[in-house]
């Protein structure tokens, strides 16, 4: 991406996300460390039932951000509308638009994450002829490049033409049955299974074969059964060793589209299973926070732990530190219209490889994590202007 200066006029700062965000507050407290003015904050809510509010605020001078419209609950309906003629298109489940803005909010259920993702993709395509009508200055994060980073199945074919490592694939399932099948063809007996869609550690479920026995951890919780089960995310890990409800619980996920991948041994630190947030900005690797778990799943709001990677490179060498990070800036730079990037990297047990596990569109929330003293925000944005970063810790 070109850089700007930063000048007596800084260009004006336009986001679309949702207002109560802690997204957008870091970012505005970033803007305001900086001494710039806040920005411009249009709602997804207002902007997706009137989008012509963007028009009469972007200028050719102004930089867009675009935010996660996760985590809200009306944002969320809209968007399923949006794509419901696209997922009955191509037989995945689905809801009409009319009942789509009529769902009762139920918080951690898991509806229709095919269709959302298709109604989001719609959504950006709008998002981006609206951009190229106005020929803004700058775009954060292109929406062409969003999608890609949402799609689990497509990253890892990316990442794996591209000779990044990856965990080894094993493909897309349409049932338990076909997933029984293909362990059984390829002699893999742990794997990890992934919404195609899921975000924040959604629907994702490691198993394991035991002899003549699975066992499955996840965050899936199943709180009722009716003519399809009702699935729901956990924050607590839930353990699955009875047959049939595992069938059915993979069933119901396969139907929404799946990735499953290896699942390959990770380094244990401080006792624990640990892979690194890193978050690249510009194709360069800046702040990275080591994530602990004693579960399969290391994401943060799972109450997992994390520390600085202060004792991890140390364990590691500089050297081996250095080479881990290589693969994240090879799976930024597939992303060049975007700022910034999330990758999710694991250290192998052996503590001098390194596997990219997934990347993130909307990666860079560390709070309290700085490089050189700085967080991703700051970072950020004096990259985007044009500012020298600190050479040492501040």
């Amino acid at each position: 991406m070109g850089q700007l200066s930063l000048a007596d006029n800084p260009p004006p700062f336009v986001i679309l996300g949702n207002p109560d965000s802690p997204r957008i507050h870091s970012f505005q407290a970033a803007l305001m460390g900086l001494g710039l003015a806040p920005a411009m904050v249009i709602a997804y809510q207002n902007w997706l039932t009137t989008p012509q509010i963007l028009d009469q605020v972007l200028t050719p001078q102004s930089i867009l951000r675009i935010e996660s419209p996760g985590r809200n609950f009306l944002v969320e309906k809209l968007i399923l509308a949006r794509g419901a003629e696209a997922a009955a298109a191509e037989a995945s489940p689905w809801i009409d638009a009319a009942s789509a803005l009529d769902l009762p909010e139920e918080p951690g259920r898991i509806r229709y994450p095919r269709q959302w993702y298709l109604g989001f993709w719609q959504v950006l395509i709008q998002l981006q002829t609206q951009i190229a009508t106005v020929g803004i200055s700058q775009c954060l994060n292109s929406p062409l490049e969003i999608p890609i980073l949402f799609d689990k199945i497509r990253c890892q074919t990316l990442f794996g033409h591209h000779q990044i490592p990856i965990p080894p694939p094993l493909g897309t399932v349409t049932c338990f049955d076909e997933l029984i099948a293909r362990l059984q063809v390829t002699g893999c007996r742990r794997v990890f299974i992934k919404l195609a869609h899921g975000s924040s550690a959604s629907g994702v479920m490691a198993l394991a074969l035991q002899g003549s026995k699975i066992k499955a951890w996840t965050t899936v919780e199943v709180v009722a059964e009716g003519p399809t089960l009702q699935l729901y995310n956990s924050r607590r890990i839930q353990e699955y060793q009875d047959l049939p409800t595992l069938a059915a619980i993979i069933d119901q996920l396969c139907r929404e589209r799946v990735q499953v991948e290896a699942w390959v041994p990770k380094a244990s630190f401080h006792q624990h299973s640990c892979d690194i947030r890193v978050v690249v900005i510009e194709g360069e690797a800046r702040q990275a926070v080591v994530r602990l778990s004693k579960s399969p799943m290391t994401n943060l709001h799972l109450q997992n732990k994390r520390c600085p990677p202060d004792a991890l490179i140390e364990r590691m060498g500089k050297v081996a530190w250095e080479q881990a990070l290589h693969p994240c800036e090879q799976v930024a730079r597939l992303f060049p219209q975007s700022l910034q990037v999330g990758v999710d990297v694991a250290i192998l047990s052996d503590y001098c490889r390194a596997i990219i596990l997934e990347a993130n569109a909307f990666g860079d929330l560390l709070p309290n994590v700085t490089w050189r003293g700085l967080d991703t925000y700051t970072t950020e944005l004096l990259t985007i202007l044009g500012q020298p970063l600190p050479t040492d810790v501040l």
